[in-house]
């Protein structure tokens, strides 16, 4: 099915337990990522607590009428009926009560970005209802509790900050029946007043309400800056998936957790993860309490083991094969979101994990080894600037940096690799503030959606609280930023705008806004100082994947250079020639280029003289404006004319300057003959339809700053592996 053909005669909804008419990306496109996945994993035999998916059509007729399409009430009505049939409970009633979740989930993934209700239908007679039926005073009302937060906050709008201050510095899940109920008359307190009414009792008002929030969520600021940096359109839309409650929070047996299929941070083949005994799975990436380790292999020397293949080894066994069967179904590791209700397994989720570059690199490669990738799905799988990742730079070891009076001021979980030294800022406002340029280190407690452009203007981030599998650690890795979660000793004070240090050495050091710190992402530790780093290491897998993209390139990747140490820089990354601009020292230059290939730019006619007096042996090439190539000749080389796109010369060849509104479309446009040598020079040099036009083409090189040579040569790859 095209794009454009519209998908409304597929109809509104789609059960779980039906087959879907449509097939991968065009069944996203129907139902959101979520909802294909989860019909998939029930078609498997997995088990996935039974539900339905609103279409895009859903959130398109909403957003364009501001209104739920007629009829859509009763056959809500009549999916429900179905799940309550299903699983033995009815919606709205206090004696056998069914509680639903509403996710968002569009065609595109988009980790963190839209809205989720859950709970959705428990009021105060349900609650009870809870309790009693699963024998545990303390349940309803916690679930009470955290439908009243999701609610608030997603639907009528109500700060998340206003209920942390409520609960102050309290262990919410330590809380008695008692201290809950007192808990929950102060939400409802500060709700009425913040929205100048309760929130509705009546399920199916609560269940509209839901549906209406993860609807508007598509249109959140946090939500159209990500489309925007990712390249999403804004027409996609998201599905709504409605789905039974299933409960980690009822104590022994029970808990929530997320599973990556193989390591996101190193790629290695192993189950990785995170789980909270007694929990959902909102405490378990939300922040609030630092969760466990998922396996035996991820406790430290020194920690008690508790992780969820010691606490529950039969469950463990079967999410290790469930795991592997979803990695082998999709071919390609995943991030698997699970409850465990009373010793039963649940499947919540199932998507590409997301992953630091050094993990991508080494899981591409070694299912390439495993014989389930191809070399061209191989190299698809990497996104080419993901590779800048890999040039950071990292701190030395901690037992080097000791001996130099060096010694961490709080250690946690490292979260995403890398190093960053800058100043501490606490939010968007303070990072605005900051001069440009300057390095900083984003502190929090622990970060939420709205925490995400601040996030990507910092060099690093570093929370108090949370886990592996945080907010904060999953947004940092997909977006190459050191992070560092779960530094326990550390209190964020935000009234007094300062990091208080609690552990033995460094207890009640106090570290003000715009003091400097060092992060290592890589370990996990935080200095109070400014630390020089070193060079980051070598990658093998890395290697392998350029050398594959070496062996696949439409173009040559040149890199752009005006001195002899970024000729140096691109030639040790693997330039296959140096275009040499605003360049006072050629002869330096040539000596650092070696036998790569060297074409220099020339703005005037002067230096032209100089060139015809010794130099010339050194270059390949001179590139001048059309009206000075008939002096270039006298240099005694090839002469490539200095062109904007769409402009024709007979010349021994064209550097085209692709900068502008228009130049890729003149570009594609010219009718330039297959063998008429290229270089491309410009931001646009590298983009998908610039390498498509070099399909075919002869000779070609695209011109790149020298420390994006890597990405040059696997960017000029993935055209020809996408073609």
């Amino acid at each position: 099915m095209d794009r454009a053909e519209p998908m409304g005669a597929l109809g509104l909804v789609h059960r779980f337990s039906e087959p879907l008419p449509l097939d991968g990306a065009q069944a996203r496109r129907w139902i959101g990522g979520k909802g294909a996945s989860l019909a998939e994993m029930t078609r498997m035999g997995l088990p996935v607590p039974p539900g339905f998916t609103l279409s895009t059509e859903v959130w398109k007729h909403a957003v364009e009428t501001g209104a739920l399409p007629d009829g859509l009430e009763a056959r809500l009505r009549e999916e429900v009926a179905r799940l309550e049939e299903a699983v033995g409970a009815r919606f709205g009633d206090p004696d056998q009560p069914l509680l639903l979740a509403v996710r968002s989930g569009g065609p595109t993934s988009m980790p963190g970005m839209l809205d989720t209700v859950l709970d959705v239908g428990v009021n105060g007679a349900v609650a009870r209802g809870l309790s009693q039926r699963y024998g545990q005073p303390r349940f309803g009302r916690d679930v009470r509790r955290r439908f009243l937060e999701s609610y608030a906050t997603v639907v009528r709008g109500v700060p998340r900050d206003a209920f942390d201050a409520l609960a102050g510095r309290r262990q919410i899940h330590a809380l008695d029946e008692n201290a809950l109920d007192a808990l929950l008359v102060e939400y409802e307190r500060m709700i009425a007043h913040e929205v100048g009414e309760p929130i509705p009792d009546d399920p199916w008002a609560q269940l509209r309400g839901a549906i209406e929030g993860v609807i508007r969520s598509w249109s959140a600021p946090r939500a159209q800056k990500y489309r925007e940096a990712h390249g999403i359109p804004d027409d996609e839309g998201t599905g709504v998936t409605v789905q039974a409650m299933v409960f980690g929070n009822l104590g022994a047996g029970s808990g929530s957790g997320v599973v990556f299929t193989r390591n996101p941070s190193t790629g290695d083949k192993a189950l990785f993860g995170e789980w909270l005994p007694d929990a959902q799975g909102e405490d378990v990436v939300g922040g609030r309490r630092t969760p466990r380790p998922l396996t035996r292999a991820q406790i430290r020397r020194g920690m008690e083991d508790d992780s969820l293949e010691s606490a529950m080894p039969e469950t463990f066994a079967t999410l290790t094969e469930l795991a592997a069967r979803l990695e082998e179904r999709h071919g390609d590791a995943q991030d698997v979101e699970i409850t465990i209700e009373r010793g039963a397994l649940w499947v919540l989720q199932s998507r590409s994990a997301k992953r630091s570059a050094r993990a991508a690199a080494r899981i591409a490669v070694e299912m390439h080894e495993e014989g389930t990738l191809g070399r061209r799905e191989a190299l698809s799988r990497i996104e080419p600037s993901s590779l800048r990742q890999l040039l950071t730079p990292r701190l030395p070891d901690p037992q080097q940096l000791a001996e130099q009076g060096l010694s961490p001021v709080a250690r946690g979980l490292a979260a995403s690799p890398g190093a960053a030294t800058g100043q501490i800022v606490f939010d968007a406002e303070a990072a605005q503030r900051a001069a440009a340029g300057e390095e900083l280190i984003l502190v929090r407690a622990e970060t939420s959606a709205e925490d995400v452009e601040t996030m990507r203007m910092v060099h690093g981030i570093l929370t108090a609280a949370g886990g592996l599998t945080s907010h904060a650690a999953v947004v940092a890795r997909a977006i190459g930023k050191p992070c560092v979660t779960g530094a326990t000793s550390l209190h964020v004070d935000y009234g007094r705008r300062t990091v208080v240090a609690r552990s033995p050495q460094f207890a009640g050091l106090e570290l003000p806004e715009g003091s400097v710190i060092t992060i290592d992402g890589a370990r996990g530790l935080v200095y109070a100082a400014a630390v020089p780093v070193e060079p980051a290491p070598a990658s093998p897998h890395v290697e392998t994947l350029l050398a594959w993209a070496d062996e696949a390139r439409v173009a040559r990747v040149w890199a752009r250079a005006s001195s002899p140490r970024l000729a140096q820089v691109g030639r040790s990354f693997g330039a296959d020639g140096i275009a040499v601009t605003d360049c006072l020292d050629v002869a330096g230059l040539v000596e650092a280029a070696g036998s790569l290939p060297i074409a220099l730019r020339i703005d005037d006619e002067g230096q032209l003289g100089g060139l015809a007096d010794g130099l010339r042996a050194g270059l390949d090439c001179v590139v001048v404006r059309p009206a000075l190539m008939e002096r270039a000749r006298e240099v005694g080389v090839a002469v490539y004319a200095w062109v904007d796109p769409g402009t024709l010369v007979d010349a021994d060849g064209l550097w085209i300057d692709l900068d502008g509104p228009g130049a890729v479309d003149a570009l594609c446009a010219a009718e330039l003959r297959p063998e008429m040598p290229v270089l491309l020079h410009g931001d646009a040099a590298t983009q998908p339809e610039v390498l498509g036009w070099c399909l075919g083409r002869q000779e070609v090189g695209a011109i790149v700053p020298p420390l994006d040579v890597p990405v040059g040569r696997l960017q000029t790859a993935r055209a020809a592996a996408l073609s």
